[in-house]
């Protein structure tokens, strides 16, 4: 009895069971219950075993949350590895399609300006008779730069198309041929013009 005594006595001077205590309903409890011998006995070990348990749940540690990735959502794919040959194929239809988005209907435009230009009837060569308006532009600004502009740019398309390598594919080598072909079309096209070109520049100087 005497050590039972002693484990009661221990159980109820811990802190956690001071603070049990504390409550009202607690504490009248727990003096009902050191009336009475036998109850004492498994009032004491209910609360010790409650004591056990919230020192075992205090000690373990809390799980972590999970921290958030902070990449966005909507990540954009990777692109796909390319063989050397199909990058080859991307560049060659790349300078196509800058060839015909950028320069052909330029070029279509330019040409037909200059037909216009060069299907205008002469000055009138009677005196007293004063010559029509000048023209907003002069003749070099409006057709030999414009000239010169895309002769250079065709040039260089033709150069990033020499530079693209082909790796011995006989399909490449077809499609880079076609391109140009097409571009070199233009350039005779333009090239054609320019007897014309030089003697509406010189006109409108």
């Amino acid at each position: 009895m005497n050590q039972l005594q002693d484990l009661i006595n221990s159980v109820s001077k811990s802190s956690t069971a001071q603070t049990l205590l504390q409550n009202e309903h607690v504490r009248t409890a727990w003096h009902a219950l050191q009336k009475n011998e036998s109850w004492l006995l498994y009032g004491s070990l209910s609360l010790a075993v409650a004591l056990l348990v919230s020192r075992s749940l205090a000690a373990q540690p809390k799980p972590k949350k999970r921290k958030r990735s902070k990449r966005s959502k909507l990540q954009k794919p990777e692109p796909p590895n390319m063989s050397p040959e199909q990058q080859a194929q991307q560049d060659i239809d790349a300078i196509l399609r800058d060839f015909e988005t950028n320069y052909v209907p330029e070029m279509d435009k330019y040409i037909e300006a200059v037909e216009q230009e060069i299907a205008k009837p002469g000055p009138s060569k009677r005196k007293g008779k004063k010559s029509a308006k000048k023209p907003d532009a002069s003749y070099k600004q409006k057709f030999e730069y414009q000239y010169l502009y895309f002769n250079e740019s065709l040039l260089k398309l033709l150069m990033k198309l020499d530079s693209v390598e082909i790796y011995g594919s006989q399909d490449l080598r077809t499609k880079r041929k076609q391109c140009i072909k097409m571009i070199q079309n233009y350039l005779k096209k333009l090239d054609s013009y320019k007897p014309e070109i030089d003697k509406l520049t010189v006109k409108g100087l």
